[in-house]
């Protein structure tokens, strides 16, 4: 859960929450985010990320892929996308989380040419530490990769 801390503003005598992230979590935009260094393979990241009290990372916007650049260069990311057939779209929180001419690897998209087989079905991000470069692939969800770690500011306050 995160921590509510409250300032008052120079307006008013009101106190104004504020949310901080958890220890080790880094906030970005309405959520805190955790990169787990500790290479896992998907499931596992899953449940990791649950026993932190988040989800895996998976992008509800474009915006959102903005996080990756704080995973490390040269590795591979669990990215929560995940694909069961070959005859659907990969499965995103949000309508706008890809740009099929952009995130992926082979462009246009197609599941096939960027990895997807009936044994690659999770999608990883690759940072090559040049932001423009950096794209996504599936893999075998067996794969050791690092991963992160979402938690959402409570929208109640």
């Amino acid at each position: 859960m995160s921590e509510l801390h409250f300032q008052r503003t120079d307006s008013n005598d009101a106190p104004l929450a504020i949310q901080t992230c958890p220890a080790g979590f880094t906030r970005s935009g309405d959520a805190c985010y955790y990169v787990e260094i500790e290479k896992l393979d998907f499931p596992s990241a899953v449940i990791r990320c649950s026993q932190k009290g988040g989800t895996i990372f998976s992008p509800t916007s474009l915006e959102q892929w903005d996080v990756t650049s704080m995973t490390p260069a040269y590795f591979w990311t669990w990215t929560g996308i995940v694909q069961q057939t070959d005859v659907e779209e990969p499965h995103f929180k949000g309508p706008g989380a890809v740009d099929f001419f952009r995130n992926w690897l082979v462009k246009p998209f197609t599941v096939a040419a960027n990895g997807w087989s009936i044994a690659s079905k999770c999608a990883a991000f690759y940072n090559t530490g040049i932001g423009s470069s950096n794209y996504v692939f599936f893999y075998p969800c067996t794969s050791l990769y690092h991963s992160i770690c979402q938690k959402n500011f409570d929208t109640d306050i």
